[in-house]
């Protein structure tokens, strides 16, 4: 049994076992700093500086790459770092350096090391630090990439830990305040009253969709009557209501609810509506990288709108009626402190979880996925 320290301001000892190798956790360095000596990494006699222009905490990690006998000291910068590896003999010589990531990252890169593909060599695992996704490379000593994935949703910013046990790569998100955002782009409303399909063609463009909103809204069915008239009007649940460039107020448009949305959606990729979903479920598409759109309002309160369609079928409606897109949040994913939209009219916003889950309640929590 051996014991590693490294030069940091509050001594911290971790265990080596064996032949083995234990991922030392981030740590504050002094000047970025490491102390080698008789094949123990410790504060005496030999020291340099792993990263002469870094001052921030360190990813290091021990291991025998080569499958020599002899262990092979690995080092990155934490976040807030640039995404540069270097392997170091005990002895302080540069064997070896790489980017693990784009040169202009700077979340810093966390570290594990092992044998991964039974070969008998250990590889350097590396995983994104914060503001990155939760991208995981494993390289071999020379700096190849021998494999990479994305652990988790590759639109999550949090970053992500990396651990080897038994061979197999073990991964866990590092700071979940980055939270999660897919970067549908922003397509503003053509229409007065066009949110509804303007948010489906941004979705489908981030889908890959090369569409136009005028292509989708000749595919949008038009409810019967097109005209208010008597207390009586279409049904949005099977098509638009009024006259897309008309007014909710004086009654003369409205717009379409989820169902005939989905129904669009549908020619090009799969999709569904749904209603009374909550927060987990959003989470859980946007996690599986399925595009939302969501129905709110305009207003925080409302004024309510009721009429009957020809078959005598009451409809709920709200002044203000509108159509957005769900594409991330900050914080806690259980719990949000902030929840990120991209609006139609508005383009991204950043607005409060408990705003979002009011706003989105108005017609029932609901929406469409576009997978």
């Amino acid at each position: 049994m051996q014991k590693i320290k490294v030069a940091i301001n509050i001594f911290l000892f971790i265990l080596v076992i064996g032949a083995g190798f234990f991922v030392l956790p981030i740590c504050r360095a002094e000047q970025s700093e490491v102390t080698v000596s008789d094949g123990v990494i410790r504060a005496g006699e030999r020291s340099w500086q792993a990263f002469p222009n870094w001052r921030g905490s360190l990813s290091l990690v021990i291991g025998d790459l080569n499958a020599d006998g002899s262990r092979e000291i690995v080092v990155a910068p934490g976040a807030g770092g640039g995404p540069h590896v270097r392997i170091f003999s005990f002895e302080g010589r540069l064997l070896g350096q790489f980017n693990a990531y784009a040169s202009g990252f700077r979340g810093g890169v966390n570290l594990a090391v092992g044998d991964v593909n039974s070969d008998g060599r250990d590889e350097i695992v590396t995983g994104a630090g914060p503001g990155g996704g939760p991208h995981v490379r494993i390289f071999d000593g020379a700096g190849q990439v021998l494999n990479q994935w994305f652990a988790y949703s590759k639109w999550m910013k949090s970053g992500v830990l990396v651990q080897v046990e038994r061979g197999q790569v073990v991964t866990s998100e590092q700071d979940v305040s980055f939270g999660f955002e897919m970067p549908v782009p922003f397509h503003r409303q053509e229409h007065r009253l066009s949110c509804e399909i303007a948010s489906l063609t941004s979705v489908l463009l981030y889908k890959g969709v090369d569409i136009t909103e005028s292509e989708l809204i000749g595919l949008q069915p038009q409810a019967e009557p097109m005209e208010y008239k008597n207390g009586i009007w279409g049904d949005p649940s099977k098509g638009y209501v009024g006259d897309i460039d008309a007014s909710q107020p004086l009654m003369t448009g409205y717009g379409v609810y989820w169902e005939p949305i989905a129904e669009v959606a549908v020619n090009f990729r799969p999709a569904h509506s749904f209603r009374g979903a909550d927060w987990e479920y959003l989470k859980a598409q946007l996690l599986a990288d399925n595009a939302l759109v969501v129905w709110g309002n305009l207003y925080d309160a409302p004024l309510a709108l009721i009429w009957q369609t020809p078959e005598g079928a009451e409809v709920l409606g709200f002044r203000g009626e509108h159509a957005y897109m769900v594409i991330g949040w900050q914080g806690d994913s259980d719990s949000p402190d902030r929840v990120i939209l991209m609006d139609p009219l508005r383009g991204r916003r950043n607005v409060s979880f408990d705003w979002f889950l009011r706003n989105w309640s108005f017609l029932g929590n609901s929406g469409v996925v576009v997978e």
